[in-house]
């Protein structure tokens, strides 16, 4: 399978391609731990030997990105930058954008899930600004997945005029996700796609070799897919 950097780059074409134009992702804080132990892995692969221990070591984190990245959806605690440009439609300014959100309201969404916590919301003003101001916190707050301003946001010049830093992640901790509401569906996905990376090393190109195109998501095991599939918020 490809690198956690060649994972990002589809998850933000196609993430682009099928939410919104315009937004890009950046991972600021990767998470301390993983959700699943090696000793569970070796559970779940019924081995009882050491020898595999370095590669199921290797495997889990790129299993546990690629499901990430396909779906959005984060296991544990991390931190994620989200920049958003302005749209062509609501210029108001040569070089400044209004935001490119809800016309009425102007409600960020943030497409990774589950949103815990704002670290900074931050603008460039105009093309023309040499550093970025931060909005103060008490002018907006959190809800749910939805960033919303207590009144309206700043215009922002037209090209990644807007970012807001938030931590993110179905659990704290390998403990606290395990007793998420979604973490059955999630970690028996990874178990699957585990067991297949660990069963069929020679596959794991195959995966490499389609992230030019949506259609890699089709090559996760059917058992992995058919838990994943509510998830996947974009047309594959």
């Amino acid at each position: 399978m490809g690198s956690a950097t060649e994972y990002l780059m589809q998850f933000n074409s196609d993430l682009n391609a099928g939410l919104s134009s315009g937004v890009t992702f950046e991972l600021v804080t990767a998470p301390e731990e993983e959700p699943l132990t090696l000793t569970q892995i070796k559970d779940n692969l019924r081995l009882r030997h050491n020898r595999f221990d370095e590669l199921l070591t290797r495997i889990l984190p790129e299993a546990r990105q690629w499901i990430e990245m396909a779906t959005g959806q984060m296991f544990i605690e991390q931190t994620w930058r989200q920049i958003h440009n302005g749209t062509g439609s609501l210029l108001v300014g040569l070089g400044r954008s209004a935001l490119p959100f809800s016309r009425a309201s102007n409600i960020v969404n943030l497409h990774l899930e589950k949103a815990r916590s704002i670290v900074s919301v931050k603008v460039w003003p105009t093309m023309q600004s040499t550093s970025m101001t931060t909005i103060d916190s008490d002018d907006y707050f959190l809800s749910g997945q939805s960033l919303i301003p207590r009144t309206t946001w700043p215009s922002t010049r037209g090209v990644g005029g807007f970012e807001v830093e938030y931590k993110v992640g179905h659990g704290l901790d390998a403990a606290n996700f395990a007793s998420a509401g979604m973490a059955l569906p999630l970690r028996r996905a990874l178990d699957f796609l585990v067991a297949y990376m660990f069963e069929n090393p020679g596959d794991n190109t195959s995966f490499e070799a389609t992230t030019a195109g949506r259609s890699s998501l089709r090559l996760l095991p059917p058992e992995a897919m058919q838990l994943l599939e509510p998830y996947i918020r974009y047309e594959l």
